[in-house]
């Protein structure tokens, strides 16, 4: 027998359309996991870059006294270019 929805009776209309919000609430689950693991894990999506490293790098080697102010203020410059 057919109805207004074609082949497909009114149950299974409904069972389809729970079907698809079921899968609509895992993924969004799991973007709501993915989001909160790199929120509290401080990086927010920002990932570390070359030049995040860079700057690391550079900040530590003048903490420990291994290039001068000067040099530091010089080694900054271009990398932030």
């Amino acid at each position: 027998m057919m109805d207004r929805w074609g082949p497909v009776s009114g149950i299974s209309l409904i069972a389809i359309l729970w079907f698809i919000f079921e899968i609509a609430l895992i993924v969004a689950v799991i973007v709501g996991i993915i989001y909160l693991i790199k929120h509290l894990s401080g990086n927010e999506g920002r990932g570390t870059s070359g030049h995040d490293q860079a700057m690391e790098i550079l900040r530590q080697r003048f903490a420990r006294g291994e290039i001068t102010e000067q040099e530091y203020e010089e080694m900054k410059e271009k990398l932030k270019r």
